[in-house]
């Protein structure tokens, strides 16, 4: 097994950083969490933009709950069952899908999360790009930037999904 990147190391440091702290403030408290979330989400925009200069738009981003995440698919005419996030172009809203994320795990967490990030910044940078190449620059962003690789085999699944017409719908 391949141990972990420091990149991996610092961002698991932060969250447990976060946890404890969440648990200080007491019951329910996420704030710390959300804060190392929307750093990471604050990296991976900073890398998009210094990538692809002058093109990501001003953007938002809400992390939602399952039955949240639902119903935004179900506003916009989308379908939900296979995504963890997406992008509304129009009021440049990016949507994540936090608990369909956490119920993975967290070892897989912090790499869902930043392809998430990636492929929906991507997507807001390259409005007119096609899934697999979204998918494609989401992960090799994801591999530089967590300094891991994504197994190849995983990559080709995901394009094999992407390519099929009803993917996202």
């Amino acid at each position: 097994m391949t141990p972990p990147s420091a990149k991996l190391q610092e961002l698991s440091r932060r969250f447990r950083d976060a946890k404890e702290k969440d648990i200080k403030a007491g019951p329910g408290s996420l704030d710390n969490f959300e804060y190392v979330v929307r750093g990471i989400f604050s990296e991976c925009f900073e890398w998009v933009k210094q990538k692809q200069p002058g093109k990501l738009p001003p953007l938002q981003v809400k992390f939602l709950n399952q039955r949240q995440f639902d119903d935004l698919c179900l506003t916009l005419g989308t379908s939900s069952e296979h995504s963890l996030a997406l992008i509304e172009h129009v009021r440049g809203m990016i949507a994540i899908n936090m608990e369909a994320l956490m119920a993975k795990g967290f070892d897989t967490f912090l790499v869902n999360l930043v392809i998430s990030f990636f492929e929906e910044l991507f997507h807001a940078a390259n409005p007119n790009l096609d899934e697999v190449s979204v998918k494609k620059l989401a992960y090799e962003a994801t591999e530089n930037y967590l300094g891991i690789p994504i197994p190849q085999e995983y990559k080709e699944a995901s394009y094999e999904r992407a390519a099929d017409p009803s993917y996202g719908n």
